[in-house]
């Protein structure tokens, strides 16, 4: 419900800024209900003016954690642990992308979401209008959304 609200109140700003696109953290993990209701209340409130970029990062499960450590937390789990002996498991970064129907000619979520989850080096799906998927690096955030912002720019002030 905060991360709706908050992201609703910065859907606004960029609106009033003359703005077409937003792209924001938020902070729901990887809760991908919770991007999607997000999404869901921007849309009903600027209908198909404005694409969104969510990113969402759960900063104490982004952490790197070794398989000896997670051997602690279930020690059931060791058998499927050791083929990942040395390895290290990490939290991921979600993006979720929200383009209106109209909007896609310029501006395909699917693109849009598979452009910065190269930057987080992840993989995502989705239509044209939503996409989603998650990458491992969350340090790489800050040029996420610079990579998101630059796209989104280039997309939409082109001539359709």
């Amino acid at each position: 419900a905060l991360a709706t609200s908050q992201s609703v109140s910065a859907a606004d700003a960029a609106a009033a800024a003359g703005r077409s696109f937003l792209v924001t953290e938020i902070s729901v993990g990887t809760d991908t209900k919770a991007v999607t209701e997000a999404w869901n209340a921007v849309s009903a409130k600027h209908g198909t003016k404005l694409c969104v970029m969510f990113l969402s990062k759960d900063v104490e499960k982004g952490k790197e954690e070794e398989p000896a450590r997670l051997w602690q937390v279930r020690r059931t789990a060791i058998p499927y642990l050791l083929p990942f002996a040395g390895a290290k498991f990490v939290r991921p970064v979600l993006a979720y992308a929200g383009v209106p129907e109209p909007m896609t000619a310029k501006l395909r979520a699917n693109d849009w979401v598979n452009a910065v989850l190269g930057e987080l080096g992840g993989k995502g799906g989705g239509k044209p209008t939503s996409a989603q998927g998650q990458g491992p690096n969350l340090d790489k955030v800050p040029s996420a959304i610079s990579v998101a912002e630059a796209m989104a720019t280039k997309a939409l002030s082109a001539e359709a």
